[in-house]
Protein backbone atom coordinates (compact mmCIF):
# COMPACT_ATOMS: atom_id res chain seq x y z
CA UNK A 1 0.00 0.00 0.00
CA UNK A 2 0.92 3.71 -0.23
CA UNK A 3 -0.12 6.73 1.45
CA UNK A 4 -2.58 9.67 0.16
CA UNK A 5 -2.96 12.43 2.45
CA UNK A 6 -6.71 13.86 1.89
CA UNK A 7 -7.96 16.90 3.31
CA UNK A 8 -11.29 16.54 5.15
CA UNK A 9 -13.50 19.44 6.85
CA UNK A 10 -12.75 19.22 10.79
CA UNK A 11 -16.93 18.44 11.11
CA UNK A 12 -16.63 15.79 8.67
CA UNK A 13 -13.30 14.53 10.88
CA UNK A 14 -15.88 14.45 13.97
CA UNK A 15 -18.77 12.64 12.63
CA UNK A 16 -15.89 9.83 11.17
CA UNK A 17 -14.29 9.93 14.48
CA UNK A 18 -17.68 8.98 16.80
CA UNK A 19 -18.79 6.21 14.55
CA UNK A 20 -18.66 2.77 15.77
CA UNK A 21 -17.79 1.22 12.53
CA UNK A 22 -15.19 3.91 11.86
CA UNK A 23 -13.50 3.25 15.21
CA UNK A 24 -13.45 0.00 14.46
CA UNK A 25 -11.88 -0.52 11.24
CA UNK A 26 -9.99 3.00 10.87
CA UNK A 27 -10.89 5.66 8.36
CA UNK A 28 -8.53 4.48 6.26
CA UNK A 29 -9.49 1.55 5.81
CA UNK A 30 -13.34 3.08 5.05
CA UNK A 31 -11.72 5.45 2.28
CA UNK A 32 -10.26 2.53 1.01
CA UNK A 33 -13.84 0.82 1.04
CA UNK A 34 -15.26 3.54 -0.02
CA UNK A 35 -13.11 4.54 -3.21
CA UNK A 36 -13.79 0.68 -4.22
CA UNK A 37 -17.53 1.19 -4.05
CA UNK A 38 -16.91 4.10 -6.28
CA UNK A 39 -14.83 2.27 -8.51
CA UNK A 40 -17.24 -0.81 -9.06
CA UNK A 41 -20.60 1.66 -9.54
CA UNK A 42 -18.43 4.16 -12.52
CA UNK A 43 -17.67 0.26 -14.14
CA UNK A 44 -21.35 -0.81 -13.65
CA UNK A 45 -22.49 3.04 -15.08
CA UNK A 46 -20.62 2.36 -18.09
CA UNK A 47 -21.00 -0.48 -19.17
CA UNK A 48 -25.21 0.52 -18.47
CA UNK A 49 -24.27 3.59 -20.53
CA UNK A 50 -22.88 0.93 -23.43
CA UNK A 51 -25.73 -0.76 -23.70
CA UNK A 52 -27.94 1.97 -23.71
CA UNK A 53 -26.42 3.33 -26.81
CA UNK A 54 -26.08 -0.45 -28.38
CA UNK A 55 -29.52 -0.71 -28.13
CA UNK A 56 -31.02 2.91 -28.51
CA UNK A 57 -31.15 2.56 -32.13
CA UNK A 58 -33.43 -0.95 -32.39
CA UNK A 59 -33.90 -2.98 -35.14
CA UNK A 60 -34.66 -1.12 -38.70
CA UNK A 61 -36.16 -4.76 -39.72
CA UNK A 62 -37.91 -6.84 -37.16
CA UNK A 63 -39.05 -9.17 -39.91
CA UNK A 64 -36.29 -11.16 -39.78
CA UNK A 65 -37.49 -13.46 -36.53
CA UNK A 66 -41.10 -13.46 -37.69
CA UNK A 67 -41.35 -16.97 -39.31
CA UNK A 68 -38.95 -18.77 -37.44
CA UNK A 69 -41.09 -21.50 -35.67
CA UNK A 70 -41.60 -22.29 -39.82
CA UNK A 71 -37.66 -23.12 -40.52
CA UNK A 72 -36.88 -25.99 -37.95
CA UNK A 73 -38.25 -29.01 -36.85
CA UNK A 74 -39.73 -29.06 -33.86
CA UNK A 75 -40.69 -31.94 -31.28
CA UNK A 76 -44.21 -33.19 -31.19
CA UNK A 77 -46.00 -30.94 -28.20
CA UNK A 78 -46.54 -33.48 -25.13
CA UNK A 79 -50.33 -34.71 -24.54
CA UNK A 80 -51.84 -33.00 -22.55
CA UNK A 81 -53.15 -34.29 -19.05
CA UNK A 82 -50.59 -36.88 -19.30
CA UNK A 83 -52.88 -38.34 -22.26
Amino acid sequence: MKAAQVTLEEDLLRELAADERVRRIGRSALLRELARDYLRRERERRIDEQYARAYAGGHQDDSWWQDWPDRGDWPPEPPENGE
